[in-house]
């Protein structure tokens, strides 16, 4: 019995030893990917285009009129953009990639039952996803600015400027120019780190760089009220602010969405943890995330009567589209909206189907009531 037992303990100790051999090489080898996965999280979650993009007329004489203009955040980041005004011409000039047998006609139908006229007094300000530059948002630019008649401001930062010197030449520029630089549509920010800026990407930076092109929009809008009226205007209309979350850009939007009169969210999602943890099933994300991003915390605190409109594809591999409902689910009740693209993904999803895309956008902005649309 003694000599049975002592082989099954024999038997066991060499067993033990095989496994901790085995698992010890293991556990060191993913406590080493854990490490570096901390270190570098933001490295695998930020993929900025770092170089300056040339001018969009360089590439196209369409893009001529885009206009450089400049601001700063609280933290003293510089930053610079791209102003495009509102188009003068009676009929848009819709985007030429689409195709002329199908997508083109479509796509002129419904930009021709919009209510134009209503959305020509909105200044719309995008909050880009986590990669690229603001020349990547050209195509998406156009087409908003052509469909629902509005300017675009495309907005790049570098950090460590004096702010009071930039202020005053945004004063000047703005008096000097306020007839030129309409503020009808889009203002797209180019977060810190993209696009030649300098500094590198932060949760806590982008929302600083988001309240800074909020505050941008928001003065140049008294400007061009001041100008107005300097010119003999009878009650210029009032600009209306429309805040526009792409991706990663969700959280910025949301974290101002009380200064807004209507939200947009493109590509959506709950939180940047639950994305990590859907890509990473295998890492404590939960535990050592830096950049959480949780958009539902955003959402609970929404004004219940704030319109928001959330627009998804159906087949987005990045931003799941249950994490997407997730986040819809948080929102108020009372005037939200979901509008799932069958067939489009994460990056597509302006031109998978651009005349579907144009109409759920322009119907959801032209259908906001008086109460929010004061005059």
């Amino acid at each position: 019995m003694r000599m049975h037992t002592s082989r099954y303990c024999s038997a066991a100790a060499t067993v033990a030893s095989a496994l901790t051999a085995v698992i010890k090489p293991l556990g060191a080898g993913y406590a080493i990917t854990c490490a570096i996965a901390l270190l570098a999280q933001r490295k695998l979650q930020y993929f900025p285009s770092a170089a300056r993009p040339s001018h969009p007329g360089a590439v196209n004489t369409l893009f001529a009129d885009i206009q450089e203009v400049e601001f700063v955040s609280a933290d003293g980041t510089r930053c610079l953009g791209w102003h495009w005004p509102a188009p003068t011409a009676a009929e848009p000039v819709l985007p030429w990639w689409l195709p002329k047998d199908g997508a083109l006609p479509r796509l002129a139908g419904v930009v021709a039952e919009l209510r134009r006229e209503r959305l020509q007094q909105m200044d719309l300000v995008l909050f880009h996803g986590n990669a690229g530059d603001r020349s990547h948002r050209l195509g998406w630019m156009h087409l908003v600015r052509e469909c629902l008649g509005c300017s675009v401001t495309v907005r790049r930062m570098r950090t460590h400027a004096h702010a009071h010197t930039l202020h005053a030449h945004m004063h000047t520029r703005t008096a000097r120019a306020a007839h030129a630089l309409r503020m009808h549509g889009p203002q797209v920010l180019d977060y810190r780190g993209y696009g030649g800026s300098e500094g590198s990407p932060t949760e806590a930076g982008f929302y600083q760089d988001g309240a800074a092109a909020v505050a941008w929009v928001k003065e140049r809008q008294r400007a061009v009220a001041a100008a107005a009226v300097a010119a003999g205007a009878q009650g210029p209309p009032r600009r209306r602010l429309v805040l526009w979350g792409e991706s990663i850009g969700t959280g910025v939007a949301l974290s101002l969405a009380a200064e807004a009169h209507a939200v947009v969210i493109e590509g959506g999602f709950s939180s940047a943890v639950d994305l990590g943890a859907t890509a990473y099933p295998w890492l404590p994300v939960r535990w050592f995330m830096l950049d959480k991003f949780l958009n539902t915390r955003w959402a609970e605190q929404l004004p219940r009567d704030l319109p928001v409109l959330m627009v998804h594809g159906a087949l987005d591999d990045i931003a799941p589209l249950r994490l997407s409902r997730k986040l819809f689910a948080t929102l108020p009740e009372r005037r939200r909206r979901f509008v799932e693209f069958a067939g489009a993904e994460h990056n597509d999803l302006p031109y998978h189907d651009s005349a579907e895309y144009v109409r759920a956008v322009g119907t959801f902005l032209g259908e906001l009531g008086e109460e929010v649309w004061p005059g």
